[in-house]
């Protein structure tokens, strides 16, 4: 894509451009990222405990890959520092949900 540059190095762009697994996985991340915003607003809704324990589990494993693909030069930092400290805001923002 053309704003790639900006986040990853050209040789993980160039790897992902030529492998057709490697977008296939990019792309069920961002849709579970997307199935995870949808989930937030309906758990600020409904208060479902077992929605909310999902959900925080998957912001702390979301944002440990990051760290661990910024760690290893996969992602720069502004996906790979800021990423984690977001996903990790939210999964304590689900906790503080889930002892209301």
């Amino acid at each position: 894509s053309p704003g790639a540059h900006l986040w990853v190095p050209g040789e993980t762009e160039q790897c992902q451009a030529a492998c057709g697994v490697a977008r296939m996985w990019a792309t069920l991340f961002w849709s579970l990222q997307f199935a995870g915003a949808l989930s937030c607003v309906y758990l600020h809704y409904r208060r479902e405990l077992g929605l909310a324990i999902f959900c925080t589990a998957n912001k702390i494993v979301v944002g440990a890959v990051l760290l661990k693909a910024y760690c290893d030069g996969v992602i720069y930092w502004p996906i790979g520092l800021g990423g984690p400290i977001c996903e990790w805001l939210l999964a304590a923002a689900f906790i503080r949900e889930l002892r209301r």
